[in-house]
C-alpha cells in the first residue's frame, strides 16, 4: 500500500457528508462500486509522475488545494445562456446536481428516457443497478475512484430502437463556487440502442469565482447501428480544474463523432477511451485547445480495435501563448482479430511564444497484419514567409498572425456540423486570438 497523500485522508472524510445525499440508498451495484472504489484509493493512492499516463500531467497543484464536495445549490440560479439560434432539449447542472427548475424537457420525443439519477436511485434503484451493470465501467484510476465515492447525482439519457431524436440535447454543467472551493461529480450515462440517433452538447461554464474543480465521468453505450454526434465546449474558469473521463463502447456498424473544445480553465484533461466491439463500427475524434500563459490542456486516448473493419480517425489541434503547455498522448491499439481496420491520428500545435511547451507522443500498437494506419504529430511555429505574404498584401502583421491562426484551426471547427455550435467556438476563438495578438504586441 502506497503512503498515504495528505489529501487522501481528506477526501476520505468527505464520504461522512454523504450519508444523506439523495445517493445514498439501497443500491447494491452502487454499494458494491463504492467499495472497490475506496480500495483502490487505499491501495493505489494518487498518481505520481513515475505512472506513464501521468507523467506529464502535474496533479501537485491541484492536490495541494482544499476542495470541498459540492452541495445542491439551494439559492435559484440563473440559467446560462442559451446559444443562439440553437433549439434543444435543455439539462442544467448546477455544481454536479441536476436542477430540474432550470431545464427544459417539455415534449421528449416517444422512446427517450431520461432521469436523474440521484431521483432514479431513490424511486428505482434496481434500474440504476441494471444500468450500472451495462454500461461500460470507466478507466479506474484515483480521480474516477474519488468520482464514484463522492458523486450524488448525474443523468441517464435512453434512446430506443431506431429513435431519431428531432433535436439536440444539451447538458449545462455550471459552477458557481462562493467562499469554499467545491468539487462537482456529475456522472453522465447515455445509451443508443440499434439504429437510435442523438446529436449531444456538453458545455462548461461558472459564474462568481473560478476557483473549482469538475470531475466529471461519462459512460457511452452505442447499439448495433446508433449514431451519436457529441459536441464538448469547455469554457471553465481562468483558475478552474477540470477533468473528465468519457468510456465509449461500439457495437457494429455504430458511429460517433466526438468533438471537444478547450477554451479556458488552469488545468484541463479529458481521458478518452473507446472501444470498438463490433464489426464496422466508427470512430471521430477531433479537437482543439487555446492554452493561455500558465494553462495546462492534456488529452488522452485510448482507442482500441477489437473487432474487424472498423475505422477511427483523431485529428487534435492547439495554440499555445505565454508558458502554456500542451499534452497529447494518443494510443490506437489494433487487436489480433481486428482485421481490415483503419486507423488515422494527428496531432499539430502551434506555439505563439518561445515559452510554451508540448509534449506529444502519438502510439500505434498493431497486432493484426491485414490494416492501414498511421500517426504523426509536429510543433511549429507560425511561418515567416507566410506572415510576409500577408503583410505585402497591405495586411497588418497582426491581424496576419490572426488569419493563420484561424487557417490553422480551421480542420478541427470546420468538422462541425452543428451550426450554432460552430458559430459560438468561432467567435469564442476569435475573442481569445484577439486578445493573444494584443499580448504578443505589447
Amino acid at each position: 500500500m502506497k503512503t498515504a497523500h495528505p489529501s487522501l485522508q481528506r477526501y476520505l472524510g468527505m464520504l461522512e457528508d454523504t450519508a444523506s445525499r439523495p445517493w445514498t440508498v439501497d443500491s447494491t451495484g452502487l454499494e458494491a462500486m463504492r467499495a472497490a472504489a475506496r480500495a483502490h484509493l487505499l491501495q493505489q493512492g494518487f498518481p505520481d509522475r513515475k505512472q506513464e499516463v501521468w507523467r506529464y500531467t502535474p496533479v501537485d497543484r491541484l492536490l495541494a488545494l482544499n476542495f470541498v464536495a459540492a452541495a445542491p445549490h439551494d439559492q435559484a440560479v440563473a440559467a446560462p445562456q442559451a446559444l443562439p439560434e440553437l433549439d434543444s432539449y435543455r439539462l442544467v447542472f448546477v455544481n454536479g446536481f441536476f436542477d430540474a427548475a432550470a431545464s427544459h424537457l417539455q415534449a421528449l420525443p416517444a422512446g427517450v428516457t431520461v432521469h436523474g439519477l440521484a431521483a432514479l436511485a431513490r424511486s428505482q434503484p434496481q434500474v440504476l443497478d441494471g444500468a450500472l451493470r451495462d454500461f461500460p465501467a470507466p478507466t479506474v484510476n484515483a480521480f474516477t475512484a474519488m468520482h464514484t465515492l463522492l458523486s450524488s447525482d448525474g443523468i441517464y439519457i435512453h434512446v430506443a430502437d431506431g429513435v431519431h431524436v428531432d433535436k439536440p440535447i444539451e447538458i449545462i454543467h455550471h459552477a458557481v463556487a462562493g467562499d469554499q472551493a467545491v468539487t462537482s461529480v456529475p456522472r453522465i450515462m447515455v445509451s443508443l440502442a440499434a439504429g437510435a440517433r442523438l446529436t449531444w452538447i456538453e458545455r462548461f461554464g461558472h459564474s462568481g469565482r473560478s476557483f473549482y474543480f469538475q470531475n466529471v465521468v461519462a459512460q457511452i453505450d452505442l447499439a448495433a447501428g446508433a449514431s451519436l454526434d457529441h459536441y464538448r465546449l469547455l469554457e471553465e474558469g481562468n483558475e478552474a480544474f477540470h477533468l473528465s473521463s468519457i468510456q465509449l463502447r461500439q457495437q457494429g456498424n455504430s458511429s460517433y463523432r466526438g468533438l471537444s473544445m478547450h477554451l479556458g480553465g488552469s488545468w484541463l484533461r479529458s481521458d478518452i477511451q473507446v472501444d470498438l466491439d463490433g464489426e464496422g463500427a466508427r470512430n471521430q475524434l477531433a479537437g482543439f485547445s487555446f492554452v493561455d500563459h500558465g494553462q495546462l490542456s492534456d488529452i488522452h486516448t485510448q482507442v482500441r480495435h477489437n473487432a474487424p473493419g472498423c475505422t477511427s480517425s483523431e485529428n487534435f489541434r492547439s495554440l499555445l501563448l505565454g508558458a502554456g503547455r500542451m499534452v497529447f498522448d494518443g494510443l490506437v491499439r489494433v487487436a489480433p482479430d481486428a482485421q481490415r481496420s483503419e486507423a488515422v491520428m494527428r496531432n499539430d500545435n502551434m506555439l505563439l511564444s518561445e515559452n510554451a511547451e508540448v509534449d506529444s507522443k502519438p502510439q500505434l500498437q498493431i497486432f493484426a497484419d491485414d490494416v492501414k494506419c498511421s500517426h504523426g504529430a509536429t510543433v511549429g511555429q507560425l511561418d515567416a514567409d507566410q506572415v510576409f505574404y500577408l503583410r505585402s498584401r497591405g495586411i497588418d502583421i497582426g491581424m496576419a498572425k490572426k488569419l493563420l491562426c484561424q487557417g490553422f484551426i480551421a480542420s478541427v471547427v470546420d468538422d462541425c456540423e452543428l451550426q450554432p455550435v460552430r458559430a459560438h467556438a468561432l467567435r469564442a476563438i476569435d475573442s481569445a486570438l484577439d486578445r493573444a495578438m494584443s499580448s504578443m504586441a505589447n
